[in-house]
């Protein structure tokens, strides 16, 4: 199943039948800096919790894995992930759950107060799986290779994967195994050694890759986990190329549908996050005051936050990639110096927009940004709009079909100006703008993004109000370098000043 059904699939099960068992939100007060945070993990049944070293992630799976007692298996305790030591001495300890149950949402709670653990006997019952991929040790440290690398050695006996696990070893690392078992040996009979079958022979786990060796751990230990299991993955990318992890998280959706499992898991990789749909990326980002939770981010917002290998004096959010353009495009055409200084990002909805602007003018965010919603969000107040009323791709495509300039999108795709006058009209007749440029791009045989640079170019300098344009761009201005205006007729006199200083240069 393509990946996109496959994520539909879960969305169609999450509003019909439904998670009967799912950790709704969890609130933890008191642990590693973490104070009075609540994370929501409603929007779907897998979620991907991505921030830099040290904003809590690790935490947060841990504190997971304590929401329920286990059901026929040992259970985690506090101790397993919180110990007090010389140096670690947690007090004033609480974390709240909220758990879906059938149609019931349940409350429970487990404190330290002062030396004690409280609640663990009143947690629901289910399973709980914790995989610590970021530290686990090679097989050789786990059991030692000594004893088992003697020619007197032997297999006395071993327990096979089901085919169905060989095959998805097989497409998650791109290689053909025959076959896979656990084997016990006269050297030591309680320790497991897992061994894969080429066509050239038998790889135990100590000749394995390490990222051979953990999918082969992995798939072996979640086809046997029961139906609405909760699965715990902390650095899930730990050891895997870019394409044995993209296809990684494909069969972990295709588990949770399956088996209706809650998989939460955190990770750094933009090949993980760009599986996912939106709303099940987590985005953790420390500010001057904490830490603050971004739900449903942009892979490209979350990897502005965790990598700076570009430096910029500001950055400029907007909500979607054709945003990001035509801001672009507006800049370009107003004072393209600009340019070198800013970055642009698609964050995602509006509110997340909206959530950053806020922050910052609250002085909480410890860098310069400023952000930008599209047109047609026209009940927010207080922050920068793009020209217009409607979304971009409406709002474009409308504009260039009333101003009748498909001779200027004919000069730069070089296709018969009737042909794109026709499929113009047509597309307006379809009911999701948000679908136009794509439906547009397949009959002009472009790819959506080519065609959207054609058009954003042509709209910015044909159709967008200049006053408007201006007015947008000497906002970044003042905010990336303050302006002292006197006084409201100052700035209008600064302004009319630009404008006809524009209208010079470009010749209007």
């Amino acid at each position: 199943m393509p990946m996109s059904e496959e994520i539909n699939e879960i969305k169609r099960k999450v509003t019909t039948t439904g998670w009967p068992k799912q950790i709704i939100n969890l609130k933890i007060e008191g642990i590693r800096g973490l104070n009075n945070h609540q994370i929501n993990f409603s929007n779907f049944p897998i979620c991907a919790i991505v921030g830099e070293n040290g904003t809590g992630k690790s935490t947060i799976l841990e504190a997971l894995s304590l929401a329920y007692k286990n059901e026929g298996i040992k259970s985690y305790f506090p101790s397993n992930f919180f110990p007090d030591t010389p140096w670690d001495n947690l007090t004033e300890v609480k974390i709240t759950y909220q758990i879906k149950q059938g149609q019931e949402i349940k409350t429970q709670k487990i404190t330290k107060p002062t030396t004690r653990w409280r609640g663990l006997d009143k947690r629901l019952l289910n399973n709980v799986f914790f995989f610590d991929l970021g530290r686990i040790q090679s097989i050789e440290s786990l059991i030692g290779a000594s004893k088992f690398t003697k020619r007197t050695v032997k297999e006395l006996t071993s327990r096979s994967l089901l085919p169905q696990s060989i095959n998805d070893i097989s497409e998650v690392m791109n290689r053909k195994y025959l076959g896979g078992r656990y084997a016990k040996t006269s050297a030591d009979n309680f320790k497991e050694v897992g061994v894969l079958k080429f066509n050239f022979g038998d790889v135990s786990q100590f000749h394995q890759g390490t990222g051979e060796s953990i999918i082969f751990d992995l798939i072996a230990a979640i086809e046997n986990i029961p139906d609405y299991s909760l699965v715990i993955i902390d650095e899930i990318e730990s050891s895997l190329h870019p394409k044995a992890q993209r296809k990684f998280i494909r069969k972990l959706l295709y588990l949770a549908r399956t088996k209706t499992l809650q998989i939460i898991f955190s990770t750094h990789s933009p090949y993980v996050l760009a599986e996912l749909p939106p709303e099940a990326r987590i985005l953790l980002t420390r500010l001057n005051e904490g830490i603050e939770i971004f739900y449903g981010p942009t892979v490209d917002f979350c990897l502005s936050q965790i990598d700076d290998r570009l430096h910029y004096e500001m950055d400029i959010f907007v909500e979607d990639v054709n945003s990001k353009k035509i801001i672009s495009e507006i800049i370009r055409l107003v004072n393209p110096n600009l340019l070198s200084k800013v970055r642009i990002s698609s964050v995602g909805p509006a509110d997340v927009v909206q959530m950053l602007e806020t922050l910052y003018n609250s002085k909480k965010f410890p860098i310069k940004l400023i952000g930008i919603v599209d047109g047609d969000q026209t009940s927010r107040t207080n922050i920068l709009k793009l020209p217009g009323m409607f979304s971009p791709e409406k709002q474009i495509v409308q504009d260039i079909t009333q101003k009748n300039l498909f001779g200027k999108i004919k000069e730069i795709i070089n296709i018969d100006e009737q042909k794109i006058k026709k499929e113009f009209d047509e597309v307006q007749l379809t009911q999701s703008p948000h679908q136009w440029i794509e439906i547009l791009a397949d009959k002009f045989n472009l790819s959506k993004d080519t065609l959207f640079d054609c058009l954003a170019l042509i709209w910015v300098r044909n159709c967008v109000n200049k006053e408007k344009a201006i007015e947008i761009v000497e906002s970044i201005r003042k905010r990336l370098i303050p302006f002292n205006y006197r006084g409201k007729a100052a700035l209008k006199s600064f302004c009319a000043a630009q404008l006809n200083e524009f209208k010079q240069v470009n010749n209007y």
